[in-house]
Formats: C-alpha cells, structure tokens, sequence
C-alpha cells in the first residue's frame, strides 16, 4: 500500500510514519524545502518536495497513493490569514489534487484538533456532536479545514479526527508538558490559580496506531472521532509523575490568575505597540482556564481503538527522552 502523509517531519507526523513503516506500508512524506528530516531520513521514506499552497506541487505527490493522511498545519506564531491560507486553503488544495488525481483513494484522514471545538467552563465531555466555539485563530482555522473536508467528502472515503493534548518523545511545543518537565527538573513548577483544570490527553503513538485504525476501518468512513486517554489530566499530575520519573523533589508554587491575567494583558499591549507577536493572548489565555475534556467512547465503540500507554508510563518515557536529549 502507498501511502502519503503531509506533516511527516513534525512531532506527530515522525511517529505516524514509524509505525506506517513498521506495518510494511511505503511512505510518501510532502516536504517543505529546508525542512528538519531527523526523525524521517535514512528509513526509506520517499520525499516529495512541495507545499500545500502551491498547486502544482501536489499532482506529483498524491499521484498513485492510497491513502492520504493530512496533518501539516501551521500550529503557532502566526497572524489570522497565515492561519487560513495553511489549515483552510492548503487543506482545500490537497483535497482537490486527490478528487483530480486519486480515482481509487481508500481513505483521506484529516487531523484535525479538539481546538476546532473549543474549551467549556464544565467537565462535561466533548463529544463529536458538540457546537464548536474555537477561541483562537488556530481553532477557528482548524474548523475551516473541517468545514472544506466535509464538503469534499461526497467525493472522497473520508475521517476526521480530532486529537486533545499529545504528549510524547520529540514534541518540542514549550507551553505544554515540556515547559512543565523543564520546571520539574529544576525543583519547582508553577501553577495557574487554585482551581484545577482538567485536558483529555494522548501519548503520541497511541494517536499514531489511531489514526492507522481509523484509515483501516469500513465503519469511520465520513466519521470524526476524538481520540484521547479514558480519564482527563491536570499539570499538577503531570508534574507529580514527571518528579517521579526523574526522581527530583520539587516545590508546587500557585500564582493567583488575576495576576497571570493582568500579566498577559500587559505583555499583549506591549506587542501591539512594539509590533510584535506576543507570546500568548488575552483570548488565548481564557482558554487555558478552562477544561478541554473530549470523550473517546466513539472511537472505543466503532473501530475498537483505546489507547494502551497509561499516563504514568508516556510521561515517565517522554520525561527519560527529554532527559537523554539535553532538552529538559
């Protein structure tokens, strides 16, 4: 089977490819010029340069594959029509090229976020009929690029899939588990307020073997799925199993979120009148004060799939991982 996969140098994209690898498929990865080939180089991965929004690159690459798995995206640092022309309009190129040039396409997985529907002030679960209420550009970028597959898929075999939080070796986003790890390993981390927040996560090559269950199944075919561990998370655990797996003590410091808010508005202000982009925003920042809690149970009735890697066990290999990198 031939397979295509766009994103295939970044942190999730690298351990799809492994384990496609593994399961004897042959892999096509889209590269962007000058891209970062670590973890894909040397495995017998084909390479077809090009980019999502320039059209012609495409044919080349979805020509006489079988399956396509979309997961390029821009993510971060960007302003709202970078966001668009990326996850909206690159999303509707692939679409097009594999409408024009992939009569027998067995099935087109789009990866898409739990970003698309956005945090809730409860615990009460997402499922994948709930309203989406992105808070971000990123969000709202990412419901455009399912609003364009839906739409596609009267044409086209195709599942959506919206992971939550997804952890694991080779993920380098710092506001995440990795800035918590980093905070772990010197003896302290911080904590937002008093309250908890509760997040769905996943380790990586738990969403990796999802997504392939997903590709594989008669049943996802125009179906989207979260797909996330069965109990939700919060820093204050992840740093207690990180300390664990590194063996440091560490002390918990709580910053009340009056002071982080007003902090954040301060440094929004500031980029605005330096002209630069700051590092999170007001709007941003709402939503991590939220719960971001999917429910799994979909994915578990109708492909079958749950995740194998308990929480203590991805943390204590990603925290090992970091360790022996020098990242943490």
């Amino acid at each position: 089977m031939n397979i295509l996969v766009t994103g295939g140098t970044g942190f999730i994209g690298s351990h799809l490819v492994d384990h496609l690898l593994a399961r004897g498929y042959r892999v096509r990865c889209l590269i962007i010029r000058n891209s970062n080939l670590t973890y894909i180089q040397n495995k017998g991965v084909e390479f077809v340069y090009g980019d999502l929004l320039d059209k012609k690159n495409l044919e080349p690459a979805v020509k006489g594959v079988e399956y396509v798995f979309h997961l390029a995206a821009l993510s971060t640092g960007s302003i709202h029509k970078e966001f668009y022309r990326v996850n909206v309009s690159g999303t509707r190129n692939l679409l097009e090229a594999c409408c024009g040039h992939i009569p027998d396409l067995k099935r087109f997985v789009h990866v898409s976020s739990i970003s698309a529907v956005g945090p809730r002030k409860n615990r009460e679960p997402l499922t994948e009929d709930s309203p989406c209420y992105p808070i971000d550009c990123y969000g709202e970028s990412k419901l455009g690029g399912e609003e364009i597959a839906i739409e596609y898929s009267c044409k086209l075999p195709l599942t959506i899939i919206r992971p939550p939080l997804v952890y694991g070796p080779r993920d380098r986003y710092e506001y995440k588990v990795l800035r918590y790890m980093k905070m772990v390993k010197r003896g302290f981390y911080l904590i937002r307020g008093a309250e908890k927040k509760y997040f769905s996560i996943i380790y990586v090559k738990d969403l990796a073997e999802g997504l392939i269950a997903a590709a594989e199944s008669d049943k996802s075919e125009g179906q989207k799925y979260f797909l996330c561990n069965e109990k939700p998370t919060t820093y204050d655990e992840i740093c207690k199993l990180a300390a664990a797996a590194l063996q440091k003590k560490f002390i918990k410091i709580s910053i009340p979120s009056l002071i982080l808010e007003a902090s954040v508005a301060i440094a929004e202000l500031y980029a605005k009148m330096t002209k630069k982009k700051p590092l999170i925003t007001r709007r941003r920042f709402k939503g991590q004060t939220q719960h971001w809690i999917c429910d799994g149970s979909k994915a578990k009735r109708e492909l079958g799939y749950q995740p194998t890697t308990s929480l203590a066990e991805g943390i204590e290999k990603t925290a090992v991982w970091y360790s022996k990198h020098g990242w943490i």
